[in-house]
């Protein structure tokens, strides 16, 4: 199905105990960059390892806008809607699941089949959206290991591990990989592209910028030169990203849409967190007449309109997005443009249910929800944002975490600890307009003029929007 995308192994990889041979299901891949991104916060880099695909879902008609209409749907929490064509694949997803339970129930010295089970899981969820297929594919990883007696899938389970924000448990499975007696190539350039990302999300900047710079001289692929480019631009290099996700562009003329379309998203990013947002919407746009339907484009598209004051016209956007993907950050959205237009009490039934999907998946997935729920909390519950911001520095302690725990440190009085925090981010390589826009306002508040004006005027330099409300 997305051959066009990423090439397809059946790879040949070795356990570090038996040295026995299995064939690592490499056709979750896509599907993995998918759930990356679901994962991750909308301000965090994306996976840089792989390009995202996302099920066309055709266009919706435009909810009401109408405060009698909007939160109309505020109090329900309907399954995701998908389009004919994901509808199909789900279905086909789940005959196939059910088929390969039967055999693996036949076969009790046999784990790849659930190894394969898991991988359909991984894909269904980039297509639905649904967290409870997270605990289906981690539960068929876990029974494939049991079965193995020593062996399992190492890459599979890194690679959940890393999508899941669960870092400290990947790096073990990625040296079980490359410790095998013979490793595909396509094998061992998945598990070093892992180890870099791992590298960068725990703030170990020198050592990522390393390992991805060597990925690139090994093979000037988008994937990769992507994936340099946001080490730039988050260490404050906006051209010498731009050049490289040009040159990504470049390279990837050939490739599928879905590619190109991901291109498209991240060169929007990048955009985005310089100010640029006219310019990060073309890119977005240009994405989706590559990509119709794809919702992290058109969630996208709808936040730099937002930002570019057409609330009015992006309202709609964001409930046909909720409708379609139940997602609490675009709640959110549709909540603080209700506010600002004074529909308060439809506002607050949209962060209501915001909040109970954020609580049911930081009870479940407390690593992967962390980065995601942070900024909901610090806008309407600081001394919860804490704690929650607190467990996100523990499982990814880069300089983006970093500042969202000075950020809820400092919205609950604790300057000295803000202080502490955002000083720490300061000394690392992390270099962002968020970063720097943070420490001049805890600065400025601990009477650092001269410092918090400085701060000030790099946050301006990153992004002349930095302060705007």
């Amino acid at each position: 199905m997305f051959d066009a995308v990423v090439t397809l192994v059946e790879a040949v990889a070795y356990t570090p105990s038996s040295m026995r041979t299995h064939r690592s299901v490499a056709s979750t891949s896509l599907a993995l960059c998918a759930l990356s991104l679901l994962a991750c916060q909308r301000s965090q880099p994306l996976d840089p390892a792989r390009p995202v695909v996302v099920a066309r879902r055709d266009a919706a008609p435009a909810a009401d806008a109408s405060s009698s209409n909007t939160d109309a749907s505020a109090d329900a929490a309907p399954a995701a809607r998908l389009d004919p064509a994901s509808a199909t694949r789900v279905a086909a997803l789940d005959d196939e699941i059910r088929s390969l339970e039967r055999l693996a129930a036949a076969r009790a010295d046999n784990w790849i089949d659930l190894e394969t089970v898991a991988s359909r899981y991984l894909e269904r969820v980039a297509l639905t959206a649904d967290y409870e297929d997270y605990r289906r594919a981690e539960d068929a990883i876990d029974r494939a290991f049991r079965k193995g007696n020593g062996m399992g899938p190492f890459l599979l389970r890194a690679q959940l591990n890393y999508t899941l924000h669960r870092l400290d448990r990947v790096t073990a499975d990625v040296d079980a990989v490359l410790r095998g007696a013979i490793v595909q190539p396509t094998v061992r350039a998945a598990a070093e592209e892992l180890r870099a990302n791992v590298l960068f999300h725990t703030g170990r900047y020198d050592e990522a910028r390393a390992a991805y710079e060597r990925l690139v001289r090994e093979e000037r692929s988008a994937e990769r030169l992507a994936a340099l480019a946001q080490y730039q631009w988050k260490t404050g290099d906006f051209a010498g990203a731009d050049r490289l996700l040009a040159e990504a562009q470049r390279v990837a003329q050939r490739r599928s849409p879905e590619v190109r379309a991901w291109l498209c998203l991240v060169r929007g990013l990048l955009e985005l967190d310089r100010g640029r947002w006219p310019d990060a919407l073309s890119h977005y746009r240009e994405g989706l007449v590559l990509r119709p339907g794809y919702w992290l484009l058109e969630e996208h598209e709808a936040e730099a309109m937002t930002l570019m004051g057409e609330g009015a016209r992006t309202l709609p956007k964001y409930l046909d997005l909720i409708e379609r993907t139940n997602n609490p950050e675009f709640m959110d959205a549709a909540a603080d443009i209700l506010a600002k237009r004074g529909e308060r009490d439809a506002a607050a039934r949209w962060v209501a249910r915001a909040r109970a999907i954020y609580d049911e998946r930081l009870r479940r997935f407390p690593e992967a929800v962390a980065g995601h729920a942070v900024e909901h909390f610090l806008e309407h519950d600081p001394q919860r944002a804490v704690a929650i911001a607190e467990a996100n520095v523990r499982a990814r302690p880069g300089g983006e975490a970093q500042v969202h725990l000075a950020r809820a440190l400092f919205a609950v009085g604790r300057r000295d600890d803000a202080k502490a925090t955002i000083d720490r981010a300061l000394a690392s390589r992390w270099r962002t307009a968020e970063l720097y826009e943070c420490a001049s306002r805890i600065y400025e508040a601990l009477g650092q003029r001269a410092v918090a004006a400085a701060h000030k005027q790099r946050a301006l330099a990153l992004n002349p929007h930095a302060f705007d409300e």
